[in-house]
């Protein structure tokens, strides 16, 4: 990722959204996994859709062989979670579906219909090395404790992690918080697409349409890549 100095005058190309794969269906699949390849702008997405636990297990297993090669390791992910939006006061409803993302591979994990939840993800969420990022991320993480039981030891809201960049430079520029479509474009220069219709879909479908997946992994690679150009450009990291 290209460290610049962030501004609010700076000027950013915008590539309109391109959608990518015009059958709507999944490059490879095995039993209860699926796999995509979601492009958003020229950025190939490489996606795992997942209901066993022995699927989550392989995908954190390739992120460590990857991304933690030493034992003292700091890893950024990205993380978002969905569930199908109640309007009945008071109801708070489970999350249906976990996304995280390092770098261009994303796991779509399918919690309403797992098999079991493996010790291997509890472990890699409490991970004191591992940080996760995410706009609005404590209440992804209040709600995947309260319903799944599983713990995220190290979050950042992405809205915090902008002041602090900016706070750095010449003092914060946003009197409120920013949803993570206008997040993209005025961080990272690109356009997302958050159809309603999608984002009150259905999330707890037994299987989730192209659409979703497209969503979800668009929402968590976004979600790595703002915290990715912000870390990398405080802290003189490089996360590619």
């Amino acid at each position: 990722m290209s460290r610049r100095n962030y501004s609010a005058s700076s000027n950013y190309s915008i590539i309109p959204l391109r959608r990518s794969i015009s059958a709507h269906q999944p490059y490879g699949k095995t039993h209860s996994s699926s796999f995509y390849s979601v492009i958003f702008h020229d950025e190939v997405i490489h996606v795992t859709v997942a209901k066993k636990a022995d699927h989550v297990d392989q995908w954190i297993s390739r992120i460590r062989r990857v991304h933690c090669r030493c034992p003292h390791c700091e890893l950024l992910v990205g993380l978002d979670t969905e569930w199908h939006a109640s309007f009945v006061r008071g109801e708070d409803s489970p999350v249906a579906v976990l996304q995280l993302c390092v770098g261009q591979q994303c796991l779509i994990y399918e919690l309403l219909h797992t098999d079991s939840i493996p010790a291997s993800l509890h472990e890699f969420l409490a991970d004191p090395r591992h940080t996760f990022y995410g706009v609005g991320v404590k209440d992804d993480v209040r709600k995947l404790y309260n319903h799944q039981g599983l713990r995220v030891t190290n979050t950042v809201d992405l809205n915090e992690l902008i002041t602090r960049f900016t706070n750095l430079e010449d003092g914060s520029r946003y009197g409120r918080p920013m949803g993570l479509k206008r997040m993209a474009l005025t961080v990272l220069g690109k356009e997302m697409m958050k159809p309603l219709r999608v984002t009150l879909s259905k999330w707890g479908s037994l299987n989730l349409s192209f659409a979703q997946v497209e969503y979800a992994a668009i929402d968590a690679y976004v979600s790595f890549q703002i915290a990715a150009f912000f870390t990398s450009t405080v802290d003189g990291k490089n996360y590619n």
